[in-house]
């Protein structure tokens, strides 16, 4: 009898079919055995994963590393989705999940998308291990524009503009500070090729991260795209004197410095203009409604949901922190 390739992979996942797709005929004296061992079993673990390709293929999405899976779980959805992640390590894979919102430039393309990714577990040989905010599985936060400019008929090749924090809260055995990456991808400022350029104070140096940024504002200056690009750097505040700089300088020597530009931008002009420059990516810019308090946050819309409301982006101030999160408002039939 031939059964479907899911079919298949379902009983291969068992442990009814062994990896040759015979029935094994002890499985029915050992069913509990097979069923505990799903996820630590190579070749039920590798057919569980194959099924879960057929049933919900992976995205194809710009910046997901490659060799890793981000599987949809919302079916297609133009503004966004939550996705299962696989990422295939030494010994098995790491499972975790994701969520991703953006917003629709002009002709329906994508230009703005938020990103959060949390890695949960490790399966392999022996039992699932936790892995979230290890500094082998970090959590992580990023904003991406796309911009796809070329050369010659611009004056500088970019793909896309990425700022991402990762963090990593058990690294090492204590708490540990987010990490700033700004990646320029498809990078070239002459006809000699192309290349993602990390920037990290860390790696390259608070200079080096200025001298690039500065480069990229002033090359595309004037262009279509340059808007876009001056609401990225402005997030940052890089040329907008109504976002606190970003501590390029200091932020390898501890957490004061991150910090303190954090407590700059809760105040409330100071905020207002970084919002005005997040929310100008997911549409217009917007005047943020609210408060700013836990009970009455301030927000600025993400994207509309159709008929059914709106998903908007929540920031409130108390006892010194910046409480960030998203939240759903519905329309009453």
């Amino acid at each position: 009898m031939s059964l479907s390739p899911e079919l298949t992979d379902a009983a291969k996942a068992l442990g009814l079919l062994n990896a040759q797709g015979d029935l094994d005929s002890s499985w029915f004296e050992h069913a509990f055995e097979r069923l505990q061992r799903i996820l630590s079993n190579p070749t039920q673990r590798d057919a569980l994963l194959s099924l879960l390709d057929r049933l919900a293929p992976p995205a194809v999405l710009a910046g997901v590393p490659a060799g890793e899976k981000w599987h949809p779980l919302l079916g297609t959805q133009p503004r966004g989705n939550a996705y299962v992640t696989v990422k295939p390590v030494s010994g098995g894979v790491v499972v975790g999940l994701a969520g991703e919102v953006h917003g629709q430039a002009a002709g329906g393309h994508p230009d703005a998308a938020l990103r959060v990714h949390v890695p949960l577990m490790k399966f392999g040989a022996g039992a699932p291990e936790l892995v979230a905010g290890l500094a082998s599985a970090p959590l992580s936060l990023d904003l991406r524009v796309g911009l796809a400019l070329h050369r010659p008929g611009d004056p500088i090749t970019l793909g896309a503009i990425r700022v991402a924090l990762v963090w990593s809260p058990q690294a090492a055995g204590h708490a540990a500070d987010p990490q700033l990456q700004i990646v320029l991808e498809g990078l070239g400022l002459d006809d000699g090729g192309t290349r993602d350029l990390t920037l990290t104070p860390a790696t390259l140096g608070s200079d080096a991260v200025e001298l690039v940024l500065a480069l990229v504002r002033q090359q595309l200056s004037g262009l279509p795209a340059a808007q876009v690009v001056m609401h990225v750097l402005g997030l940052l505040g890089v040329g907008d004197s109504a976002v606190p700089a970003f501590p390029f300088a200091q932020l390898t020597q501890g957490p004061a410095a991150l910090q303190t530009w954090v407590g700059q931008l809760l105040d409330g002009p100071h905020l207002n203009a970084w919002l005005g420059h997040f929310s100008a990516l997911f549409g217009t810019p917007q005047v943020p409604e609210g408060e700013g308090t836990l009970a009455v946050p301030t927000s600025v819309l993400l994207t509309a949901l159709g008929n059914l409301g709106r998903l908007n982006l929540t920031l409130a101030r108390a006892d010194g922190r910046l409480h960030i999160g998203l939240g759903l408002r519905l329309v009453p039939a």
